[in-house]
């Protein structure tokens, strides 16, 4: 192999190395896929936590510890918006971030639940296509059938943060959403 084809090939292969293992397709009804830098997958990270207490706390009926959850994820996707050079990933971490701030500002239970709702569809930007990331986190993504709203969760039986606990579905969809 030439030098010259060995220089086409490293140049033709170089997107490859700067697509993360953090990228993934839009979540159902968006046609752009999404993808995020390495340095930003950081900020996904420091997103998790936060999001699962917000989870938790809906799932049994709690709105106390969600706001302080709300303006960390807040706080994160900021930064992962500033850092983020790739525009869908960065129009995704101020998605995530503007529904977290919505989040902040929710005075009671229902409202908190409706924002959260929109919080759990933009994060699906980055997890849906991408269970590994979820298998990272040691989460599972579920969908109420009925009324098609999705939550991450940590791994166990489902906590349903818009019924409190399991309730008030009668039919879970586990695993990835289909487009």
């Amino acid at each position: 192999m030439t030098l010259s084809t060995r220089i086409q090939m490293s140049l033709l292969a170089l997107p490859l190395l700067l697509v993360p293992v953090s990228s993934a397709l839009a979540h159902p009804g968006h046609g752009d896929p999404v993808t995020i830098s390495r340095s930003s997958h950081t900020f996904i990270q420091q997103t998790v936590p936060a999001y699962l207490t917000i989870q938790q706390a809906l799932a049994a009926g709690q709105l106390g510890p969600v706001e302080k959850a709300a303006e960390t994820i807040h706080n994160s996707m900021m930064g992962g918006a500033s850092n983020e050079k790739v525009a869908s990933g960065r129009k995704m971490f101020e998605a995530v971030a503007a529904s977290a701030d919505l989040l902040i500002g929710a005075g009671d239970l229902e409202t908190a639940k409706e924002e959260f709702s929109d919080l759990s569809d933009a994060l699906l930007e980055f997890f849906n296509k991408w269970p590994a990331h979820m298998d990272e986190h040691g989460m599972t993504l579920y969908t109420c059938n009925k009324t098609e709203k999705a939550w991450l969760q940590k791994n166990g039986a489902p906590q349903n943060p818009y019924t409190g606990g399991g309730a008030g579905c009668d039919q879970l969809t586990e695993g990835v959403v289909e487009e």
